[in-house]
């Protein structure tokens, strides 16, 4: 992650929701995301972390919200990339409870900027958050500005997330089989 003051900054190189047919069909459990996010972005992020974030309004699963004990929360393949995002907010040492509105108002243009081609990075901007590419990144960092900005990159494609949430998934099936 990246903390960028544009006062500070020279030109240099830096490091309506929509899901498929499988995240509608089932969703993923709260343990399946849980170590994705660590498997691809190397971040732990503990299940009372997230309740709390739930429970505060900073994020809701896309799928399904458990309503009472033996019901789990399902999760979107954009939710994960969402919670990766809070987890590395969270990793240095930065409130996450800023961001609540404006990933409120991230939720519904998600999937359409996570499947923009090429790499693309969490831009927050004050206590406002988006997607951007890297050109488009580039673009705004070349602008003249007094703001601060944190810059994360997203860990990996919307597929590739799928893919590894569909492989944890098959895995837990075996293995209680």
């Amino acid at each position: 992650m990246y903390i960028i003051s544009l006062m500070k900054f020279n030109r240099r190189e830096t490091d309506e929701q929509e899901f498929t047919a499988g995240d509608a069909a089932e969703g993923y459990l709260t343990p399946h995301v849980i170590a994705v996010v660590r498997r691809l972005a190397g971040l732990s992020l503990p299940l009372p972390t997230i309740d709390r974030w739930i429970s505060a309004g900073l994020i809701t699963p896309s799928v399904r919200r458990a309503r009472g004990s033996g019901v789990s929360h399902l999760w979107a393949t954009e939710d994960v990339l969402c919670l990766e995002f809070l987890a590395r907010i969270r990793s240095e040492r930065m409130s996450v409870y800023r961001y609540r509105d404006a990933l409120r108002g991230l939720r519904k243009q998600i999937a359409s900027l996570l499947r923009q081609p090429g790499e693309l990075y969490f831009v927050a901007v004050g206590s406002d958050v988006t997607i951007l590419r890297t050109e488009s990144l580039a673009e705004l960092l070349d602008r003249p500005s007094n703001q601060t900005f944190v810059v994360c990159k997203v860990a990996a494609p919307v597929e590739a997330v799928r893919e590894e949430l569909d492989r944890v998934r098959r895995q837990t099936r075996q293995a209680s089989a």
